[in-house]
């Protein structure tokens, strides 16, 4: 999947954020899990789930 253009879509609503859907240019597309993550300071994080 190298040097391939990648349109991504986050789905769900704050914490329940929860698929990355990534458009390839190809046309294939995959789903990733995602984690959510929130910091001291409140700043939320969004990281692919292993």
């Amino acid at each position: 999947m190298a040097d391939k253009t990648i349109t991504s879509d986050i789905q769900g609503r704050e914490e329940n954020i929860n698929t990355l859907l990534a458009h390839f240019e190809d046309g294939s597309t995959l789903f990733f899990p995602l984690q959510y993550t929130e910091s001291k300071d409140k700043r939320a994080y969004y990281q692919i789930a292993d």
